[in-house]
């Protein structure tokens, strides 16, 4: 049985010089963990870990939380 769990986070492993953090899509498939990046960068502030969208204060943050709403929409038709 194949099973899939999925998440929008911000990855403090990739920090950049100005403080903001770039936007993954965490995958846990089958036991198996996977990052994949957005190309995204947020500050954490402006990133809210509940509803997994970048706040009103974010810049460019439109653009952005349509990318992850297509993710979202998208991941449906994933498979490992």
């Amino acid at each position: 049985m194949n099973a899939a769990h999925y998440k929008i986070l911000l990855r403090e492993l990739s920090t950049r010089k100005d403080g903001k953090h770039a936007i993954y899509l965490y995958c846990l498939i089958n036991g198996a963990k996977k990052y994949y990046s957005l190309k995204c960068f947020v500050e954490p502030l402006n990133f809210d870990l509940v509803t997994q969208r970048v706040t009103k204060k974010g810049s460019d943050y439109i653009t952005i939380n349509k990318k992850i709403e297509q993710l979202k929409a998208s991941k449906k038709d994933w498979k490992k």
